[in-house]
């Protein structure tokens, strides 16, 4: 497992972005909770940290697209050549996140 930090150390309402093995993720601090994504947009792979977060939605800044932070789903712009996110389960232990070793 990798350990991504010490729960205290995320503030809400923020994006981190965080590399493990050349493998880009965000964990997203949003008014529901805590999610963690692949950081790659679904249409362009850019990163989505400079994203706007809120109603349970990532919006790129490059493109606008809007996906939904828990399913991955695209949810704005479904026509579009893009492809769902990658949501990576949280594990929460010893006041912890973890996440289980990225393919």
């Amino acid at each position: 497992m990798i350990m991504l930090g010490k729960i205290s150390d995320f503030e809400k309402l923020q994006n981190y972005a965080m590399t493990f093995n050349e493998i880009r993720i965000l964990l997203i601090h949003s008014e529901s909770g805590f999610h963690c994504i692949r950081d790659n947009c679904g249409h362009f792979g850019v990163s989505l940290a400079n994203g706007s977060v809120e109603n349970g939605q990532i919006r790129c800044p490059v493109h606008g697209i809007c996906f939904n932070i828990t399913t991955g789903a695209v949810e704005n712009r479904p026509w579009e050549n893009c492809e769902q996110l990658k949501i990576i389960p949280l594990i929460e232990k010893d006041s912890a996140f973890w996440i289980d070793a990225l393919d």
